[in-house]
């Protein structure tokens, strides 16, 4: 109405009482004659804004909050956010989780809050998750940039830019950035690299950081905040979400943190429902028999209080005189039976969306398969009539007097947001099928067209096309986005997006679908889930053009083959044998992982096959950490033969320190360390294995932090420093659990069992045992080391226990599981030991010793008999 009136009396722009109080501070406002609008029965007071002042000078307009009515109640809440403000003024931080149905008012509290923080000279670092796009931090990014407008973080730019172009692969200003040019990074150290900078920023300026709408957090960032959390910072973390919350652990591990405090919001009592409406319709007072109504009818729920106030002034039931809202002659009896608002949000809704004209109609569904939030452009490209942008934007002026959607900012084109957020999807579900399949094939392409190259836009990309009726074009998104899930470390989501794709027919080219495989692999294997691992990484194989095989006797013959390779290759005749029409950059990659599985999963002879193989591809395609690792494998095989052994130990080290990674030069550390725990070289292995532990704590590699720690206890066992051993299962565990590495936990749990029966504390290795079991309810998770050695453990206590015939039993499933092919994990050394001293038929003792003698081809300490238990030590001394 005020547009119409504009043009009518040839002014620019004419604004309402409420657009003055907003923008006072900011723009001067001339006051006008009151106008009498279409529809509204009292005079508007208007105002036109001035133009700058002579000497140019032009303050500009910060949209700090998306609200600029004024809050009404949650007066307590908002003391509590500004003591928990007041704090953080004085150094300290804390949390606060902000919970409340749709509408309630959680984002409204949270943007009246942070008017305040800023105007404190307060950083705040303000995003909204969103359910469509849940990549991996990707609420996190949207925020970085806020650092870099304040003139006291200038030192922090290079670092902004730093940990941004390691997160994500595109710089902050969307330059995406090539696949190819991606170092290889660890969950750890990027969730440290985003906590480290927000901590440095944090020790400069009081660091408010605001998450709303958690309930579509990505996992990675939920993990980080409790990491946050964690530290104890001088940062003061506010989230709003909608209940339930605490379904996964790692909600939970937030959501209970002794830092976070909770405020759950309910409905606005009667009087400040009256102020509500009071607000909404522009008075000083509203009639008794208005305000209890609407409150007995809505429970003090602002967002049904606002819609059904809406309702009474559209059905012409109440009017304003004097500043005071009251009903009409004769409808304070019927207003209750003439207007029933729906008893759902959603119902409320579609209420208010029938009321609109089917043009608007059409532009808010199609906005709404956008998102919450969308763009004029990205809405123009879409529209099923062909709307250009300016058109649009008229349109759009007109649907924010419906309440359904508010401008959010116009740099650099105008953004629009349903709000509440369920309104989004609300209208989306008023739509046919048909028409949403037509929308998102519409939005897909263009996103393809435009953001099609940026990794970030993957997730978003490959859900338009499903949700669009075509999964195989949504293929490659998928690919893409698990990528980048896993180059992340956020291995859950890469498990999700790859199985996704993997679930979509089949792939005209194998060669894509092994390498999908092989990521897949991969992720499993950060989960500790080897089983699942190796699957994938059979399947990879077969795809790729290089199929495993199966029984360990096929394995000899090319087992003997590569030995040959390799010796000559020493003396540098170059044998390059390798099969016709195979992918070398992916062979070499899924090789490198299966001989870390083999350790776990694998005989002696698959083992050295892999190694061989390993070494073979990687000199084939020059890739160095590959070499360096193939040559540290090498000198774990050849551990019974010292000097060629040396020679590749030396090589392996020597190519990872010229590497100058950090991660390569840990995992050789590792090796070195295995290899002389293999030999009973007890201080050279605790000095490698202090190196690895070291470097992965710097790097934030936990799965190598893992492995160097439980070898490391193992060290500590053998050589009698029982407690720091017993320290090391728990730090394992806790370790374990933090990164959810399912193999990682049971090492903490069956070291701390195994430590107990060494020292005869028969009751707490029966304890550690049963918590242990619960590791192990799915056998697809597991890998054949840990099930032999969960078992075998069982068999020690039931013989301590003096149930003999329960240990007979078990020992036999443990030499089953075995089935001849020992697994070279080395923690099942003292297990090997143990089946060969039970009282087992002549043919199953000389299968356990069979069993020993493998492993000690490889390992020399295998044939060394050592004490159990303290009962044994004791005997033996």
């Amino acid at each position: 109405r005020l547009m119409q009136a504009a043009r009518q009396h040839n002014v620019p722009i004419l604004c309402d009482g409420e657009t003055v109080a907003a923008c006072r501070e900011h723009i001067s406002f001339s006051a006008l004659p009151p106008l009498h609008l279409r529809g509204i029965p009292d005079p508007v007071n208007v105002f036109q804004p001035l133009p700058p002042t002579p000497n140019g000078h032009h303050q500009q307009i910060t949209m700090i909050g998306r609200r600029s009515d004024k809050l009404i109640g949650r007066a307590s809440e908002l003391a509590f956010l500004q003591d928990r403000l007041a704090d953080l003024r004085q150094g300290r931080g804390g949390g606060v989780l902000i919970t409340g149905e749709v509408g309630i008012g959680k984002s409204h509290l949270v943007q009246t809050f942070l008017v305040q923080a800023q105007s404190q000279d307060v950083v705040v670092l303000s995003g909204i998750a969103r359910p469509i796009d849940r990549s991996p931090y990707n609420t996190l990014r949207t925020c970085l940039p806020s650092l870099l407008g304040d003139p006291r973080l200038t030192h922090l730019t290079d670092t902004v830019y730093e940990v941004a172009n390691e997160l994500w692969p595109t710089t902050l200003s969307g330059q995406a950035i090539q696949p190819t040019t991606l170092a290889p990074a660890h969950a750890e150290r990027l969730r440290e690299s985003l906590i480290s900078l927000l901590i440095s920023a944090a020790t400069r300026v009081p660091l408010v950081l605001v998450i709303e709408d958690i309930q579509w957090l990505d996992e990675a960032t939920w993990v980080l905040l409790a990491a946050l959390l964690d530290r104890r910072p001088p940062i003061l973390l506010v989230t709003t979400g909608r209940p339930p919350l605490n379904q996964m652990e790692v909600q939970r591990r937030l959501i209970h943190h002794p830092l976070i405090e909770h405020i759950k919001l309910s409905g606005l009592s009667p009087p400040l429902v009256h102020d509500l409406l009071a607000q909404i319709f522009g008075v000083e007072h509203v009639d008794e028999a208005i305000w209890r109504m609407i409150a007995d009818q809505t429970q003090g729920h602002p967002f049904f209080s606002i819609e059904l106030a809406k309702a009474l002034r559209d059905a012409g039931l109440v009017m304003r005189q004097q500043g005071i809202c009251r009903f009409v002659p004769g409808a304070s009896s019927t207003a209750n039976q003439m207007v029933r608002l729906p008893a759902t949000v959603q119902g409320l809704i579609t209420s208010r969306f029938d009321q609109l004209a089917l043009d608007q109609q059409l532009t808010l569904k199609a906005a709404s398969v956008i998102g919450v939030e969308f763009d004029t452009t990205t809405l123009a490209a879409i529209h099923p009539t062909n709307l250009n942008e300016q058109q649009l934007i008229g349109q759009l002026f007109e649907l924010q007097q419906s309440g359904l959607i508010l401008l959010e900012r116009l740099e650099p084109h105008p953004f629009y947001a349903f709000r509440p957020a369920a309104v989004a999807e609300a209208i989306y579900n008023l739509m046919s099928f048909a028409q949403r399949r037509q929308l998102h094939g519409r939005l897909a392409e263009y996103l393809e067209q435009t953001v099609g190259h940026d990794p970030l836009q993957a997730t978003t990309i490959a859900y338009h096309w499903q949700a669009a009726g075509e999964p195989i074009r949504a293929r490659p998104y998928l690919d893409r986005a698990g990528e980048l899930a896993l180059y992340t470390g956020d291995y859950a989501r890469a498990i999700e997006l790859l199985s996704q794709a993997n679930q979509i027919g089949n792939d005209l080219q194998p060669q894509v679908r092994g390498r999908r495989e092989r990521m897949l692999a991969e992720a499993f294997y950060g989960q500790g889930r080897l089983a699942e691992s190796y699957r994938c990484l059979q399947s990879a194989f077969t795809h790729l053009g290089l199929p495993l095989p199966e029984a360990r006797r096929a394995m000899l013959w090319p087992a003997l083959a590569e030995i040959m390779r390799q010796s000559l290759r020493l003396f540098d005749i170059r044998l390059q044998l390798l099969p016709d029409g195979i992918h070398l950059l992916e062979i070499a990659r899924a090789t490198t992982l299966l001989v870390q599985l083999d350790y776990y999963q694998r005989d002696p002879i698959t083992l050295v096959h892999s190694t061989l193989r390993a070494l073979t591809f990687a000199n084939a395609i020059g890739l160095a950490h590959a070499r360096a690792r193939a040559y540290a494998h090498m000198s774990i095989i050849l551990n019974r033969l010292p000097v060629l052994a040396g020679r590749y130990r030396r090589k392996s080290m020597q190519l990872a320190q010229a590497l100058g990674d950090p991660a390569t030069v840990a995992w050789i550390a590792q090796a070195h360390g295995l290899a002389a725990l293999g030999r009973g070289d007890w201080k050279r292995a605790q000095a490698a294995l202090q190196l690895g532990l070291t470097i992965a704590e710097e790097i934030g590699d936990t799965r190598r932090w893992g492995e160097c720690r439980a070898l490391l206890s193992m060290v500590q066992v053998r050589t009698g420093q029982i407690a720091a051993a017993l320290a090391g299962s728990s730090e394992i565990l806790a370790y374990g659990e933090r990164s959810r590495d399912h193999q990682v936990q049971i090492w903490g749990r069956l070291s701390a069992v195994e430590i107990y029966l060494i020292t005869g504390n028969l009751p707490a290795a029966i304890n550690e045992w049963q918590a242990a079991s619960n590791l192990f309810t799915d056998p697809n998770r597991v890998s054949r080391a840990d099930q032999i050695w969960h078992t075998v453990l069982a068999a020690r206590i039931a013989l301590l226990n003096s149930a003999t015939q329960q240990a007979y039993e078990l020992a036999l499933q443990a030499l089953d599981q075995i089935d001849q092919a020992p697994p070279l994990a080395i923690y099942l050394l003292r297990s090997y030991e143990a089946l060969a001293q039970m009282s087992l038929p002549w043919r199953k003792r000389w299968e356990a010793r069979l069993i020993r003698w493998q492993v000690g081809l490889f390992f020399p300490i295998a044939t060394k008999t050592t004490p159990l238990t303290s009962e044994q030590g004791k005997k033996k001394g």
